[in-house]
């Protein structure tokens, strides 16, 4: 159960870096 959890919590930071990742590159390249 808290290996699950674990695993669930690592995958949600995973996509949540990458969103705000390409959030930021598409605000920096919207810019120029």
């Amino acid at each position: 159960m808290k290996l699950t959890f674990v695993i669930i919590l690592k995958v949600t930071n995973k996509l949540i870096f990458h969103l705000f990742k390409g959030k930021y590159l598409t605000d920096y390249l919207m810019e120029y």
